[in-house]
């Protein structure tokens, strides 16, 4: 359900932040019909780091679906409790510092190909509309 993944451009989800020094894992039960219990929930983990490196090895974002928000919201005494009091931030989209550093540096690197494709795309339109120099008669 949740993506660590920074798919910022997707239209039905958004970021929760922990700000909270311990991971959250909000949840709610669903009766079925033939009166099984299905439990539903997400964990939002908390920002980490390596005690060796001292680099981040999770942000504290999570990304879910705007339905699994809306649902813990209505369901989750837990998830409302912590959205109210702070704990838990929701973001409409990937705030940067979601992002972790190689995570960052793919995504500028997906954006440089992207762009020096598109340089080139450029390039040729511009040479195909140039019109060719006269050649000089000596």
């Amino acid at each position: 359900m949740a993506k660590k993944k920074a798919d910022v451009e997707s239209a039905g989800s958004v970021w929760i932040q922990n700000t909270h020094s311990a991971d959250i894992r909000p949840q709610y039960g669903v009766t079925e019909e033939d009166g099984t219990v299905t439990v539903i929930g997400q964990l939002f983990v908390r920002e980490k780091y390596n005690r060796d490196t001292g680099q981040v090895t999770d942000t504290g974002y999570t990304e879910i679906t705007k339905e699994l928000h809306e649902d813990l919201l209505k369901n989750s005494k837990v998830y409302r409790e912590d959205i109210e009091n702070g704990r838990l931030v929701m973001f409409e989209e990937a705030p940067a510092a979601a992002l972790t550093t190689s995570q960052q540096v793919a995504d500028l690197t997906q954006k440089l190909g992207l762009a020096n494709a598109k340089i080139a795309e450029l390039e040729e339109t511009v040479l195909e509309l140039t019109p060719p120099k006269p050649k000089k008669e000596e």
